[in-house]
C-alpha cells in the first residue's frame, strides 16, 4: 500500500489491506500485522483483520507487515509502510 504520514501528536492511521483467494484449494484466509521496524511499540486495533488501526507511542518512520496465509500454504507478504513525523 501507498505510505502514509500523520503529524504528531496524531498517532493512529487505518490500514486497509487486501488479499484474494484465486479458489485452488479452497480454504479461509488468515490475516497478520506485524512491526517490522520501528523506534516505538505498535498497538493494532484487531491485528489478525485485513483493516485495522495501528496506534504507535513514538515519532519516527515505521514499516508495518501484512502477512495472508491459507492453511497449509506458503504465506504472502504485503508491506506498509506508516511514517509518523513531527510537524515543524
Amino acid at each position: 500500500g501507498d505510505d502514509q504520514l500523520i503529524t504528531w501528536p496524531e498517532n493512529s492511521v487505518n490500514l486497509n489491506g487486501t488479499a484474494t483467494d484465486d479458489g485452488m484449494p479452497s480454504g479461509t484466509l488468515t490475516y497478520a500485522w506485524s512491526k517490522v521496524s520501528g523506534p516505538g511499540v505498535v498497538t493494532f486495533g484487531s491485528a489478525n483483520f485485513a483493516n485495522t488501526s495501528a496506534n504507535f507511542v513514538a515519532m519516527g518512520n515505521y514499516v508495518l507487515q501484512l502477512t495472508v496465509s491459507m492453511e497449509n500454504l506458503v504465506p504472502a507478504m504485503r508491506l506498509w509502510s506508516v511514517l509518523p513525523r513531527m510537524s515543524v
